[in-house]
């Protein structure tokens, strides 16, 4: 039998129970919630220093920040493509974004790339895939100094170099027929570096100027290719007194009279203007035997033959047309038929071919002498069926003084520049027959555009 001291004991024991059950029930556990990481920048250098694979992921808590560099105006780069530096002696990285971006030159970005892609794409060290919403402009009108170089440094440091600004100068810009198409090259006195025309750009197929003073582009790696990709059609600035205007003679027009035999002087009205034949031999003509391994089937090209002084001229008989003109480019080889040479053979050890161009000091029908000057020495080659290119720069009124012309020679010269274009070998078998010159084409180049021209 319970005592009534017990009761009150195991009551009391029952509602200290209660009590704190009660307690532990009213009472929630919450999981604390994490302090944000802070975001901090990194340099592009340091960036670049985690890429340890073909991806990895960014750090949580990293930014990046710089100035564009690349141009999208100009669509010589993907749309979804940026390219930032942090400054002029700093680096760059390239960085696609999921979405087509309108970051202009000069815009200061920063771009927050916490745990994003840091990716090795082609030899390029790139930020892959960031969400555009992640990217932010800070500031515009900034500017970034290209680096001045050559061709060779940005080969040794392409690497590092890669997503920069660089500068080459001097030098031949060449490739895609003349046009901004494709993968064109840049040549200075050092080397040389390809660069890539995307399809699209807005200068795409547009005829570009080879000699340039400055060669001004974004430095990419793509495997073994090192590239300087032009922003825009302004990166390439024309060398003092570059060739703006070429105009071309193919010879596509000429017509035989009465096969390659016609008097001198006979005039020739080609797609230039007017020609004349200033000895008796010639040929418009498709491929001669022997030719078909160097020359275009179906193509016409001009052969001179000469005479028994191995000799043969044609001559410009433009009048003032060719006014203002700075340069003119032979495309001359020899032939290598031997439908005329009588037997003999053409020996490259000890036959030769001479060009010369000369210059009308005065109006002379037919050509003397002492009508005409040398413009340059004597240009030879000694093989046949391989063309060479003859490349040379109008003399100046000072040059002409200094090579004996008198001042009423040089004022009518100048006035109305026409060429003697001699041709001649160290061989000859008969009239009519010395081994052939073949002419692809001649190019009369000028630094303004001609008012004549369409």
């Amino acid at each position: 039998m319970k005592t009534k001291t017990m009761l009150k004991n195991t009551g009391l024991v029952l509602l200290l129970a209660l009590g704190m059950a009660s307690c532990k029930k009213d009472k929630k556990t919450e999981t604390p919630t994490p302090e944000p990481v802070p975001v901090v920048s990194i340099s592009i250098d340091d960036l670049k220093k985690l890429s340890t694979g073909a991806t990895v992921s960014v750090p949580d808590g990293k930014k990046i920040s710089g100035i564009v560099i690349s141009d999208a105006t100009a669509k010589n780069i993907d749309a979804k493509t940026v390219v930032i530096q942090e400054a002029a002696d700093k680096s760059g990285i390239i960085i696609n974004f999921d979405a087509a971006q309108t970051f202009a030159v000069g815009d200061e970005v920063e771009i927050d790339i916490s745990k994003q892609t840091l990716a090795q794409i082609n030899g390029e060290i790139v930020l892959d895939k960031i969400p555009l919403t992640k990217a932010k402009k800070l500031n515009s009108g900034k500017t970034i100094a290209a680096r001045a170089t050559t061709a060779d440094e940005v080969i040794k440091n392409a690497a590092s170099w890669d997503g920069t600004l660089i500068s080459l100068s001097s030098g031949l810009l060449t490739g895609g027929n003349g046009k901004y198409a494709g993968t064109l090259e840049f040549t200075d006195t050092k080397g040389n570096v390809s660069s890539l025309i995307t399809s699209g750009a807005t200068f795409e197929n547009k005829t570009y100027i080879s000699e340039l003073k400055s060669f001004t582009g974004i430095v990419r790696v793509n495997g073994n290719a090192i590239r300087v990709d032009m922003r825009g059609e302004a990166d390439a600035v024309k060398a003092d007194g570059a060739i703006v205007y070429t105009y071309t003679e193919d010879f596509q027009s000429g017509v035989n009279t009465t096969d390659y035999k016609a008097a001198s002087g006979q005039i020739w009205p080609l797609t230039t203007g007017n020609w004349m034949n200033a000895n008796i031999y010639y040929d418009f003509s498709t491929p001669k035997t022997g030719d078909g391994g160097f020359l275009t089937a179906g193509r016409k090209y001009i052969y001179l033959y000469g005479d028994v002084a191995k000799l043969h001229r044609i001559i410009t008989k433009f009048g003032n047309k060719l006014s203002g003109v700075k340069k003119i480019t032979i495309k001359i080889a020899g032939s290598l038929d031997v439908s005329n040479n009588n037997g003999t053979t053409f020996d490259p050890t000890t036959n030769s071919y001479i060009v010369n161009v000369l210059g009308l000091k005065r109006e002379a029908n037919p050509i003397s002498s002492s009508a005409s000057g040398a413009l340059i020495d004597d240009v030879t080659f000694n093989d046949q069926g391989s063309f060479h290119t003859i490349t040379i720069k109008i003399p100046t009124a000072a040059d002409l003084l200094s090579k004996g012309w008198t001042q009423d020679q040089i004022d009518y010269f100048m006035q109305n520049p026409n060429f003697i274009f001699r041709v001649s070998t160290t061989i000859s078998t008969n009239i009519g027959g010395m081994f052939p010159a073949v002419i692809e084409k001649i190019d009369f180049g000028f630094d303004v555009k001609p008012t004549w021209a369409p």
